[in-house]
């Protein structure tokens, strides 16, 4: 009896063992990314998950001209003008953890100097039109693209800033971030070759601007980088809602 009794013990803590594992897999993979690629073919199923960003703004105004005039006051940081909503935003610097943003915020506070908290949203990102599943991988591998642009540049500047990298390390890695972004471009081109699906078209132009903005950067550019990224990416989503 005691024999058989430790058997069926060892059976349950079996199962129970390979649920958790089951489970903790399970949950990694939804939270590893904040982008999802429907390998199942279910269209109703999004490229790309909603996010959000966090921006330190230094100013703002409703017109465009003011903005840039406002720019100019400043000489720390990206100083980047970013339209958003009914504001045009004098950015300093752009994160993707809300307490990175909070943690400079209070740091001007200290220097009496004013500074608030933008946030930039972005819905899930949906494509009905019929594409094959390698057509459907590329398409969401290039929002994640985005993201690691994003990423990547922000940590360089971050990093060139406080004297944790040096230029070399971050002229290396810009060059990789361009070899990956160009890499994938070509696939993507020469996959959606012969599609006239607007919205692959679309994303295949902002692509090219990603491509662009990066090929462009240097370290004394790279603190408006992250924020470029932004901004093409917010009017791809608003273009992309078009159609």
């Amino acid at each position: 009896m005691k024999i058989k009794a430790k058997k069926i013990l060892i059976s349950l803590s079996l199962i129970l063992l390979c649920s958790v594992s089951i489970l903790a897999f399970t949950l990694a993979g939804y939270f590893s990314s904040s982008l999802s690629i429907d390998y199942a073919g279910n269209q109703n199923l999004p490229i790309a998950k909603n996010c959000r960003f966090y921006l330190v703004c230094l100013a703002k105004s409703r017109v465009q001209s003011e903005a840039f005039l406002l720019s100019q006051d400043y000489t720390t940081g990206a100083q980047y003008v970013l339209k958003s909503g009914e504001y045009y935003y004098v950015v300093h610097s752009a994160y993707e953890n809300e307490n990175d943003a909070t943690k400079v915020i209070k740091n001007f506070e200290k220097k009496l100097q004013d500074a608030e908290l933008h946030v930039l949203s972005f819905p899930e990102v949906f494509i009905e039109e019929a594409y094959t599943q390698n057509q459907r991988n590329l398409v969401a591998e290039s929002f994640t693209l985005f993201t690691e642009s994003f990423r990547v540049s922000s940590d360089l500047a971050v990093g060139l800033n406080s004297g944790v990298y040096d230029e070399t390390f971050v002229k290396e890695k810009l060059q990789t971030l361009k070899n990956k972004i160009e890499k994938h471009n070509e696939k993507y081109y020469q996959c959606f070759l012969n599609s006239n699906a607007p919205k692959s078209i679309c994303i295949g132009e902002y692509l090219a601007d990603i491509l662009e903005t990066i090929s462009l950067t240097s370290t004394s550019t790279l603190w408006h980088t992250s924020i470029e990224i932004l901004e093409i990416y917010s009017n791809l989503i608003k273009e992309l809602q078009l159609f």
